[in-house]
C-alpha cells in the first residue's frame, strides 16, 4: 500500500518539476531578447547614420568609386585635348588639385646649339597685361633666330595672372625677346597659341604678364632678336602661382606649313612713342634693333633719333642749331651718311652732311653753289666710296635748280646735272648699271 503510494507521488513531482523547469527557461529567452535586441537596433542606426554623414577623421584611400562626399575622389576637369595639334602624350586640362607655388627663376643662355623658330615677334613697346590689352605681330625678317623654351602650369584649380619677369646684362646687338604661349610652342608659326609678350627687350629688366586658365600649360620662350648673335646670360622670374611643369615637352604633334613671307599679308602700321622731334624727314635700317632717324626740330633740341630695339632715343650729338636734317643711309653698322641743310638765315643755307663711324657722328664738309640757297634732300650709297646725293639750289631768278654730288671715299665733288626745267631733286635710288634720280616739279 506504501509502495503504491510513492510510485504516485514520485509521478506527479515528475510532471511538475518538467513543467517548472520549461517556464523557467521561456523566462530566460525572453529576458535575453529583452536585452540583447534594443543592442541591436541600436547598432543598426549607429550604421545608418555613418553613411548618411561624414565618417570621422582618419586615413582613407579616395575612392571615384564611392558615392559618399566624404570619399569623393579629386575633382580632375575634362582631359579632351584642347587643341587638334597638342602633344598626344599630354591631356588638358590638367588635374587642379595642386597648390600654386612660390616665384620660379629660371637662368639661361642663348647659343648656336640651341633650336631656331622661323621669323621674330615684332616688338611694339608694351607689355601684356592682364586681361590681354596686345596682339600677336610678326617682325617679318624671314629669318631664323635661336630660343629657349621653359614649361609651366597651373594646377591651382582657378585662372590665375602670371607675371614674367627678364632680367639680363645683354643688350645691342644681343638683345633678347620673351613671350608665352598656352599649351605648346609651334617654332615655324611663332603667332599659334600665343597669349603675350614682353612688348620689348629687357634692358637690363622687363616684365610682363599672362592669364593662365586653370589645368592648362604656358610655355615660356626667350628668342635672340640677331640672328645668330645669341646671349651669355639672362634669368626668367616667373610668379603668380605657376608651377614647373614636370612631363613631357608641349610641341606641336605635326609642323604646320609655313607661308612665304609678303610684305603686305597681316603686317600694319602702329604708332610708337619716340622723343619730341618737330618733323622727320628720313631714316635708315641697319637692322631690327639699330635704326636711325632726322629730321628739324624747332629749338635747341636734337635733330636724330636711335631705334635700340626696345625704344627710341634722342642722338644728342645731332643736336644742332639751324640745321635741318633730310635723309639719312646704312651702308653698315659703322658707316652711315646723313644729309640736309644748314644755316640761320634760309635764304643762304648751305649743304650739310655727317658720318657715323659706329662711335661718333662727324661732321663732312660739302660744296654748295656759292651765293644762294643749297639744300640736300636725298642720298643713296653704292659702296663706302661711292654715295651720292641730291638737292636743289636757287637757281637765277630764285628758281630752284637740281643739285647732285659724290663720295668717293675721301671727299665731296658737285657733279653737273641737267636742268632743262625749273625742277628740284628730292631724292635718288643707285640701281645698276645706272644711277637714276627721282624729280619734283617746284
Amino acid at each position: 500500500m506504501f509502495g503504491q503510494a510513492r510510485e504516485k507521488i514520485k509521478k506527479q513531482l515528475n510532471g511538475s518539476t518538467k513543467a517548472h523547469l520549461v517556464r523557467r527557461a521561456l523566462m530566460l529567452l525572453l529576458l535575453i531578447a529583452v536585452c540583447v535586441i534594443p543592442v541591436a537596433l541600436a547598432q543598426r542606426n549607429l550604421g545608418k547614420r555613418a553613411v548618411r554623414g561624414r565618417l570621422p577623421s582618419r586615413n582613407v584611400v579616395h575612392s571615384a568609386l564611392l558615392p559618399y562626399d566624404g570619399l569623393r575622389a579629386p575633382t580632375v576637369q575634362s582631359l579632351t585635348p584642347l587643341h587638334p595639334r597638342g602633344d598626344s602624350a599630354i591631356t588638358y586640362p590638367l588635374a587642379t588639385t595642386g597648390p600654386t607655388c612660390t616665384p620660379s627663376v629660371v637662368q639661361g643662355s642663348i647659343t648656336s646649339s640651341d633650336p631656331t623658330q622661323n621669323d621674330l615677334l615684332f616688338r611694339s613697346g608694351v607689355p601684356q597685361t592682364c586681361p590681354p590689352s596686345t596682339s600677336c605681330r610678326i617682325f617679318g625678317d624671314g629669318v631664323r633666330h635661336h630660343y629657349d623654351a621653359y614649361t609651366f602650369a597651373n594646377t591651382s584649380g582657378t585662372t590665375l595672372c602670371a607675371t614674367i619677369d627678364n632680367n639680363t646684362p645683354c643688350a645691342g646687338n644681343n638683345y633678347i625677346f620673351t613671350a608665352a604661349y598656352l599649351d605648346f610652342f609651334d617654332p615655324e608659326n611663332i603667332c599659334t597659341s600665343w597669349i603675350g609678350d614682353s612688348g620689348g627687350s629687357p634692358s637690363p629688366e622687363r616684365a610682363f604678364q599672362v592669364q593662365v586658365p586653370a589645368g592648362r600649360i604656358v610655355v615660356i620662350v626667350v628668342s635672340e632678336v640677331t640672328p645668330n648673335a645669341g646671349c651669355s646670360s639672362y634669368t626668367v622670374t616667373v610668379s603668380g602661382g605657376l608651377c614647373p611643369f614636370v612631363g613631357p615637352t608641349p610641341t606641336p604633334a605635326t609642323p604646320t606649313p609655313t607661308p612665304t613671307p609678303s610684305p603686305s599679308c597681316g603686317l600694319d602700321w602702329h604708332e610708337v612713342a619716340s622723343p619730341g622731334v618737330g618733323r622727320l624727314y628720313g631714316i635708315a635700317a641697319v637692322s631690327p634693333n639699330d635704326i636711325w632717324a632726322v629730321g628739324y626740330h624747332f629749338g635747341p633740341a636734337s635733330n636724330g633719333l636711335h631705334w635700340d630695339g626696345t625704344q627710341w632715343n634722342s642722338v644728342p650729338e645731332l643736336t644742332m642749331p639751324y640745321t635741318s636734317l633730310r635723309a639719312a643711309v646704312a651702308i653698315s653698322a659703322n658707316d652711315i651718311w646723313i644729309v640736309g641743310e644748314q644755316g640761320s638765315d634760309s635764304r643762304t643755307a648751305q649743304t650739310f652732311t655727317a658720318h657715323w663711324d659706329g662711335s661718333t657722328w662727324t661732321h663732312i664738309a660739302s660744296p654748295s653753289v656759292a651765293g644762294t640757297r643749297n639744300a640736300l634732300h636725298g642720298v643713296s650709297a653704292v659702296a663706302s666710296n661711292d654715295v651720292w646725293a641730291v638737292g636743289y639750289y636757287w637757281g637765277v631768278g630764285d628758281n630752284n635748280a637740281t643739285l647732285a654730288m659724290h663720295w668717293d671715299g675721301t671727299q665731296w665733288t658737285i657733279v653737273n646735272t641737267p636742268n632743262t626745267d625749273i625742277h628740284r631733286a628730292l631724292g635718288r635710288h643707285a640701281m645698276e648699271p645706272g644711277l637714276w634720280p627721282k624729280h619734283r616739279h617746284s
